[in-house]
């Protein structure tokens, strides 16, 4: 089970990884679309704000998946408690995870 999240982490991170160069190569064909230099930037400054925010989500995303990993190999009862908050963490996690990539469409797709 451990190796299947951890292959699936490393998928979805390697994906991520190929979104953004994507975007970074796409993107200076944007600019020619923009006239508005003073749009263009806050845009850009905007789509890289967001590019922060998600990589720090997928790091806080794999390490409450480490220690949720962690207290279910311990399994001992008075771990339930911590186990719990941290699952609930985590679905948080995700769901700001999710915003954050449709916010990151949604300007690239501004910016075309």
């Amino acid at each position: 089970m451990k190796n299947n999240s951890n292959q699936l982490i490393k998928r979805f991170v390697a994906s991520l990884l190929v979104t953004i160069t994507v975007g970074a190569l796409v993107e200076p064909a944007a600019m020619a679309v923009i006239s508005d230099p003073v749009t263009m930037s806050t845009l850009q400054q905007r789509k890289r704000d967001l590019l922060v925010r998600e990589t720090n989500l997928l790091r806080s995303r794999d390490d409450l998946q480490k220690q949720i990993d962690d207290l279910k190999r311990i399994n001992d009862g008075s771990s339930q408690r911590q186990l719990n908050d941290l699952c609930q963490s985590l679905d948080k996690t995700f769901s700001d995870l999710q915003k954050t990539q449709f916010d990151i469409r949604d300007v690239s797709t501004r910016m075309m």
